[in-house]
């Protein structure tokens, strides 16, 4: 009985973290001037859930959230654009700062991923829309978008970790 309540309240906790995220992924349509707040703000929650249970409940907060956001969100493009980049970020983020103990290789290892994703997600985006004015510098933007938003997930996880977690049911 004690191993099935632990899992429900998992799910839950989970589920309601998914919902949140969907929120945030829903008001992008209601906000658009700050859009990318929110598309990043929608992955917290997917932090939330790794740091709390685990990468495996992660990754599935995550997955809601996306598919959640596909269904959500009006613009597909930037749908497939934030699917491919950032929405599993906060996981591998987990897994690269629990794993690896310098900081300048963490550093690295995540703006090379970032970066190889964002190879992909130009192969994939160049469907929809041409990208060749100034690519060098949506690149640019985009690590520089990166390096902030990670120092800014770092300092919600710890607002999380003092001020929010004991709320946690």
């Amino acid at each position: 009985m004690r191993r099935s309540t632990t899992l429900t309240k998992k799910i839950t906790f989970c589920a309601m973290l998914s919902a949140l995220g969907a929120l945030s992924l829903l008001i992008t349509n209601i906000l658009p001037t700050v859009t990318a707040f929110f598309y990043l703000f929608s992955t917290f929650f997917t932090y939330v859930a790794t740091e709390e249970y685990g990468i495996r409940y992660g990754i599935s907060t995550c997955v809601v959230i996306t598919l959640l956001g596909f269904i959500l969100v009006a613009s597909k493009v930037d749908m497939v654009a934030y699917a491919i980049v950032i929405t599993h970020y906060p996981i591998v983020k987990h897994i690269v700062d629990h794993k690896v103990f310098s900081k300048a290789i963490r550093w690295v290892i995540k703006l090379v991923w970032v970066s190889l994703l964002a190879v992909a997600a130009y192969f994939v985006m160049i469907q929809f829309a041409p990208f060749e004015d100034a690519l060098w510098l949506l690149y640019v933007l985009l690590m520089a978008v990166i390096v902030l938003y990670d120092i800014v997930l770092e300092r919600a996880i710890q607002f999380y970790a003092i001020r929010l977690r004991r709320f946690k049911f």
